[in-house]
C-alpha cells in the first residue's frame, strides 16, 4: 500500500510539473507594457522613438500591446531582438505592420521580421518589406523545427534620407509544444488514483 501510494504521487507531481529542459521567449507579446526581455543588438541604430503602444489606437495584432519602431536616420537599422532555447515543435504566431511614410521618395524605407538559428547560415524571414505600407496587419505562423537557439529580430531602417520617418509594429505569440496539464484534468488524475487506491485498502 505505501508504495502504491508513493508512486501514484510521483506521477502526479510528473503530470503537475513535466520535465523542461527548453524555455520559450519573454515578453513576446510586450504585453508587460515595456520591452522587458529586448534588447537592441550592438551595431544597430538607437531609436528615436521605441515604444510599446496600447492596441486600442491601432488594433493590436495579439493581446493589449505592440511595438512601435520608428527608423530616422539614414541607412540605419532600428532593431530589438531576442534569443531563447526553443523546443522542437513551439509555435510563433506574429503580426507585423509597415507605415511607409516616405512614399513617392526614390528610397525604399525598409522593414524586417527575422528568425535565426543558431546553426543555420542564413535567417528565416517571415516578412520583409520595402518601399510600401502593408494594408493593416499582416499575419505569420512558424514552428521551430529543432531543439535550439533561436534569436527574434524586428527592425525598421529608414533608406537614403533623413526627411520622413517610418514606423514598424510588431505583435507575437507563442505556444509551447507540450502544455502544462489543465486543473481539471489533475483533478480527474488525483480522483482516479484516490479509487484505485480505496480499492486496494479494502482488498
Amino acid at each position: 500500500m505505501k508504495k502504491f501510494i508513493t508512486t501514484a504521487l510521483v506521477m502526479l507531481g510528473v503530470a503537475a510539473f513535466p520535465l523542461q529542459a527548453h524555455a520559450l521567449f519573454t515578453n513576446i507579446g510586450f504585453e508587460t507594457g515595456d520591452f522587458t526581455g529586448w534588447t537592441i543588438p550592438a551595431g544597430y541604430g538607437v531609436p528615436s522613438d521605441r515604444s510599446v503602444e496600447f492596441g486600442s489606437d491601432a488594433g493590436a495584432g495579439y493581446g493589449t500591446y505592440f511595438a512601435k519602431i520608428q527608423a530616422s536616420d539614414a541607412d540605419t537599422w532600428i532593431a530589438i531582438v531576442q534569443t531563447a532555447t526553443l523546443e522542437a515543435g513551439t509555435k510563433i504566431d506574429g503580426a507585423f505592420k509597415f507605415d511607409y511614410l516616405d512614399e513617392g521618395a526614390p528610397h525604399l524605407d525598409e522593414a524586417i521580421v527575422q528568425i535565426q538559428h543558431a546553426g543555420w547560415a542564413n535567417p528565416l524571414e517571415p516578412y520583409y518589406v520595402a518601399g510600401e505600407s502593408t494594408d493593416g496587419w499582416l499575419y505569420w505562423s512558424w514552428t521551430a523545427p529543432e531543439d535550439g537557439s533561436y534569436t527574434l529580430s524586428y527592425a525598421v531602417k529608414n533608406v537614403g534620407d533623413e526627411d520622413v520617418p517610418s514606423y514598424g509594429f510588431f505583435d507575437t505569440k507563442q505556444t509551447a509544444p507540450n502544455a502544462v496539464p489543465e486543473p481539471m484534468s489533475l483533478t480527474l488524475m488525483a480522483g482516479g488514483l484516490a479509487g484505485l487506491a480505496l480499492r486496494r485498502f479494502k482488498r
